[in-house]
């Protein structure tokens, strides 16, 4: 698979002038990419800490039926507020509690539990983010680029380990 570089559009959690990048495509509504969230910040954390990694989340708009909400929630992260990263936590581990609301639900239910707000500028990065989906093949959330490898959630720790360690090495 032939990766496009990627925008910088996307939430960034790191330093920008890390040599590895770990870009992942994910819906707030899927429970692979809650998982993959968690897995991530597991093995990530180090290398973001150390300068050695930066790792860019993209909030993917996907067109299915059961990721739709998802897709509305992406609408209350501001990408330039260093307290997103923390939010994205909350929003992936109480998936559950909020997973089943209506739109007008999920915007009270932010507000209220979180003290989100949705952004009125918001659609030009959605329309980025889908267009660099469409670009790089990504069929499924979450798809992970890390090099010129491409994972899914069922990439182990060690693998994640392995990949950044190799990419390191070639720095």
């Amino acid at each position: 698979m032939t990766i496009t570089k990627f925008s910088d559009v996307g939430l960034h959690v790191g330093q920008a002038d890390a040599p590895v990048k770990v870009t992942s495509f994910v819906n707030f509504r899927c429970p692979f990419c809650a998982s993959w969230h968690f897995k991530a910040n597991n093995v990530l954390d180090k290398y973001v800490k150390a300068g050695q990694v930066e790792e860019i989340i993209k909030f993917y708009d996907k067109p299915k039926e059961t990721l739709e909400i998802g897709n509305h929630a992406h609408h209350f992260i501001d990408y330039n507020d260093p307290e997103s990263e923390k939010i994205v936590n909350l929003l992936f581990s109480s998936q559950d509690e909020w997973g089943n609301l209506s739109k007008e639900e999920l915007t009270t239910y932010f507000e209220e539990n979180f003290g989100l707000k949705e952004l009125e500028n918001h659609q030009e990065a959605t329309n980025l983010i889908i267009a660099e989906a469409n670009c790089n093949n990504v069929k499924t959330v979450p798809t992970i680029f890390i090099g010129d490898k491409v994972f899914d959630s069922q990439v182990s720790p060690e693998e994640l380990v392995e990949t950044i360690e190799a990419l390191l090495a070639e720095k």
